[in-house]
């Protein structure tokens, strides 16, 4: 018997005889779908709140709005994008930023192949004003004028 699965033993337990309300914290996605509600707190503001499926189906509509952006130096970088147009969230993850893009809209299945290509470009269109930013605040050389060991911005759909 593992000690998370004693743990959640004791909580639906505790919720079927008492019918008590347990606040907890994890960073375990399977755990988290155990629960009723789930509320994703990110540097104390919350984000999100709902039942786990529903945040499962609105994160899968919103999936087109992530990019990844590999440039030198990094940290520089994350601290410009933060403020940066179309950006609704930027972290850094291993030697990349994931980037969180804003007014895309929901992107909805579509019987034509058009509509897929459409909102291909407008992220290619965000991806290109991003690393224009990049390049206006000096942290990437645009790739005619680089400066030579220094590497271009290779934003990428992860």
């Amino acid at each position: 018997m593992t000690s998370r699965g004693a743990i959640w033993r004791y909580i639906r337990a505790l919720q079927a005889s008492e019918g008590t309300t347990i606040f907890m914290t994890t960073h375990y996605m399977d755990e988290a779908e155990r629960c009723t509600q789930v509320a994703y707190i990110y540097e104390g503001n919350l984000l999100v709140c709902g039942e786990p499926n529903s945040l499962k189906q609105q994160e899968i509509a919103y999936t087109h709005r992530r990019v990844e952006i590999i440039c030198q130096p990094l940290m520089p970088a994350l601290a410009v994008l933060r403020g940066a147009p179309h950006v609704d969230d930027v972290s850094v993850f291993g030697q990349a930023l994931h980037i969180r893009v804003k007014d895309l809209g929901v992107e909805v299945a579509a019987a034509d192949s058009f509509a897929s290509f459409a909102a291909a470009a407008r992220r290619a269109l965000v991806m290109e004003a991003l690393r224009t930013w990049l390049v206006e605040r000096d942290i990437e050389r645009d790739r005619k004028r680089r400066r030579p060991g220094r590497s271009a911005s290779r934003p990428r759909e992860p």
